[in-house]
Order: C-alpha cells, then sequence, then structure tokens
C-alpha cells in the first residue's frame, strides 16, 4: 500500500510541476505554454527576443517587414474606424507622458548635421511624389483655416521675435539685389506701388481680402500691365494663391 500511494503522489507531482531544460528549474505547469515544449515562458521569450534582433540587423529582412506592416495600418486604418481612435488616442497620451524626452531628443537631433542632410533627403523624396505634394498641402490649409492654430502659431512667433529678433542671412540684401535683375519687371512694379503710397496715391488697407483679418499686406497683381490692379493679401494668403497655381 505504501509503494503504490508514493507511486501516485509521484505522478501527480510530475503532471503539475515540470524541469526547464534551458534554466534547469523545476516549475509548475502554468508557466510553460499549452502546446508544450522542453523550456519555460520566460527562456522562450528571451530567446525570441535573441532572434528578432539577430533578424532585425538584416537590411532585406527590415524592408519586407516594414512594408508589410505598414500595408496593414494603412488597411486596417481605412477600414476600421474604432482602431483608427484607439491608435490616435494612444499616441496622445504617449506624448503627454513623453513630451520631455522627445524634446531632449529633438534639439540633440537638430544639432547633428548627419541628420538634419537626413531629413532634407527625406523631405524631397516625399514630395517628390504628387500624391504627397497633394495631401501636404491640404493638411496645411486645414491648419491655416483653424482659428486656434493660427492664434497659437501667431503668438508663438511674437514671443520668439521678442527674445530672440529677426535674425537675417548674412547675404540677404545680395539675394534681394539678385532677385531684381532676373525678375526686373516686378522689381520695377513693386516700386512703383511703395511710391504711389509713400506719396498718398494709394491707401493701402488693413484687412486681407481673402480671410478678412487685420494683418500685414502683400500687393499681389495678377497682371503686371496693369500695376495699380492690386489685390491685398496676407502672406500665409500669397503664398497659398501661388502655391495653388503651381500645383495646378
Amino acid at each position: 500500500m505504501k509503494i503504490k500511494l508514493a507511486l501516485n503522489l509521484f505522478l501527480s507531482y510530475n503532471r503539475i510541476m515540470q524541469k526547464c531544460k534551458e534554466c534547469g528549474e523545476i516549475k509548475n505547469i502554468k508557466d510553460f505554454y499549452s502546446y508544450g515544449g522542453y523550456c519555460c515562458k520566460k527562456c522562450r521569450i528571451k530567446k525570441a527576443v535573441i532572434y528578432q534582433k539577430k533578424r532585425m540587423t538584416d537590411p532585406e529582412y527590415r524592408k519586407k517587414h516594414n512594408k508589410k506592416f505598414r500595408i496593414y495600418q494603412t488597411e486596417r486604418r481605412m477600414t476600421d474606424p474604432e482602431y483608427r481612435k484607439k491608435q490616435v488616442e494612444y499616441g496622445k497620451k504617449w506624448y503627454i507622458k513623453n513630451k520631455k524626452k522627445i524634446k531632449i531628443q529633438q534639439q540633440k537631433r537638430m544639432t547633428d548635421p548627419e541628420y538634419r542632410k537626413k531629413m532634407r533627403l527625406y523631405q524631397t523624396m516625399y514630395l517628390a511624389n504628387p500624391e504627397n505634394r497633394e495631401r501636404n498641402r491640404v493638411r496645411q490649409a486645414k491648419k491655416r483655416n483653424n482659428p486656434e492654430y493660427r492664434k497659437k502659431h501667431a503668438d508663438y512667433y511674437r514671443k520668439w521675435y521678442a527674445k530672440y529678433g529677426r535674425k537675417r542671412a548674412k547675404n540677404y540684401q545680395e539675394v534681394i539685389n539678385l532677385w531684381g535683375k532676373l525678375n526686373p519687371q516686378s522689381a520695377q512694379i513693386s516700386h512703383l506701388v511703395q511710391y504711389a503710397i509713400k506719396t498718398g496715391k494709394i491707401k493701402k488697407p488693413n484687412i486681407c481680402e481673402t480671410c478678412k483679418e487685420k494683418r500685414k499686406l502683400v500687393a499681389h497683381h495678377e497682371d503686371y500691365d496693369f500695376p495699380f490692379k492690386i489685390n491685398w493679401l496676407c502672406y500665409s494668403c500669397h503664398k497659398n494663391l501661388h502655391n495653388n497655381k503651381d500645383f495646378t
């Protein structure tokens, strides 16, 4: 009877406990995966991490992996609105937690000339695609039309100019002179308009014709043959008008 009891206890113990062949520790069966295996969960995770690091050093595997992940993300964002909302909420929470770290990393990166060259190359490659260019233009237009964003943008630059002043390049006047030589007609008309404003022949308004806000205005000419037919626009509206003409 004693031998039978000992055998039953031994078998029941082996059913509950198992030995890991990696670390050599005897652990509960719950610490192992349900599909079995010779090593516990901790050891298996460590091996998986080492294997993934080795694979991610291979550039060909990284390209394939990144392409698949991007395709999966774009398809899921377009089809599943709940996933999109969750992703946006998670991104906002993560940014609030790690705001200081992100600023420190950005400051370090912007001092590195190699990183700045890479970013410039990436921007040129991104904007070379007409679809990305249109997407960027639409995004910027939405921002500019938002009054809250415009106020924040204006307040930020007012504070910045009050602290540091307007730092122009050393060859600023040379660039203006070169532009006048390359574009003699537009330079001549700009001088005429400035002289007319000084003498009082033309009154410069304070409100932009498109956004209808009080700002510093620029004289825009649709036809240079009529120099005094002027559309008074702010800097942002003038820039948008020329960008839209270039891309259409």
